[in-house]
């Protein structure tokens, strides 16, 4: 498994259920004849609440669905569907539905990640206009090694990262993590978090008032960061 994800993997929250709606229509299935590459991809599936056909690998020719899951061992040779391999979903849960949403032929090729600086720094990333993650970080550090994990590994053509400006010290860290790691170019973008968290009384269980506080972050437009933060972190 992937070093940079393993290390994550425990503070890291699971991707909301059925937020990719537009997978719905798509058939899946899972082709393999190895009990541990079965057991990841349909766990994976079925916390997502997505169905999913089993076959055995001879079969993927005539599959009649749009894409398979499957090793790369046991993939047929060429292969004219849409494959997920096994080593996708272990770069993490986030790069492997990013991958997935790609297979199914979108045509946006975008990653936004928006941050909320705090003591609790909340995390919401976007990929191809849907939400792919919605999580939680204590630590700066980690955080910027998981950020820059999805910058590298999910191959996007467009990359922006969207920082909130409540909290400029714990954003200019964040911000030195993530370039000194050197991630791919990115546009980094401040956010004014003004009005970006929930006046609900009850929406602060388990961190998620930081966590939809990230999500508003990411869905806004900022502006270019200017001499109060690094600008060599943006590519």
């Amino acid at each position: 498994m992937d070093k940079v994800y393993s290390c994550i993997k425990i503070i890291n929250e699971a991707p909301q259920k059925r937020i990719i709606n537009r997978i719905e229509r798509y058939r899946i299935g899972i082709a393999t004849a190895r009990a541990r590459p079965y057991y990841v991809f349909a766990s994976w599936l079925r916390h997502m609440d997505m169905r999913f056909d089993v076959l055995a690998p001879s079969e993927i020719p005539r599959y009649g669905g749009h894409i398979i899951l499957t090793t790369r061992a046991e993939a047929p040779l060429p292969c004219r569907k849409a494959v997920l391999y096994e080593d996708e979903l272990e770069r993490g849960s986030t790069v492997a539905l990013a991958a997935l949403i790609r297979r199914c032929g979108s045509m946006d090729d975008e990653l936004v990640v928006g941050v909320d600086p705090g003591k609790r720094l909340g995390l919401s990333v976007f990929y191809a206009g849907d939400e792919v993650e919605r999580s939680l970080f204590s630590s700066v550090d980690e955080l910027a090694l998981h950020v820059c994990h999805m910058l590298e590994r999910t191959g996007a053509a467009r990359r922006v990262v969207r920082v909130g400006n409540g909290e400029m010290a714990t954003a200019r860290r964040l911000v030195a993590a993530i370039r000194a790691a050197g991630p791919p170019p990115f546009r980094l973008e401040l956010v004014n978090e003004v009005g970006t968290s929930p006046r609900t009384r009850h929406c602060n269980r388990r961190g998620e008032r930081d966590m939809l506080a990230a999500r508003a972050i990411a869905q806004m437009e900022g502006r270019h960061p200017g001499r109060g933060l690094p600008v060599a972190a943006a590519g």
